[in-house]
């Protein structure tokens, strides 16, 4: 007995779901962003109450951090979408223009002795 097919694969129909792109993930994200954010967090407060701070500026120092740690992430997560495909662009144009111009291959080093 064969197991029915979740998709067509016919050619017409994977060109269809090639053309719609990948579906957003947000999970894994979400995930780190809230160990991060935890961590971050809880080690200022730390340090806040560490310094002998009053509760209302651990309070500040707290809020002040999740916000920017928020951003910080937030930043971070949407250039990393955008870069890996800039970066290896400029990496291959940056390979080529030190490359060697000539086809020859680099001669060996005599030997000594």
């Amino acid at each position: 007995m064969v197991p029915e097919l979740e998709h067509s694969h016919e050619p017409d129909a994977i060109a269809a779901r090639l053309a719609e792109g990948p579906k957003p993930n947000y999970l894994p994200d979400a995930v780190y962003g809230a160990i991060d954010g935890t961590v971050t967090t809880f080690a200022v407060v730390a340090g806040a109450i560490g310094a002998d701070l009053s509760p209302r500026v651990v309070l500040i120092l707290g809020a002040a951090n999740l916000l920017a740690d928020g951003f910080s992430m937030a930043c971070g997560s949407g250039r990393s979408a955008t870069s890996p495909p800039t970066r290896t662009a400029n990496a291959t144009k940056s390979a080529k223009s030190i490359a060697p111009k000539d086809s020859r291959t680099p001669r060996s080093r005599p030997s000594r002795g």
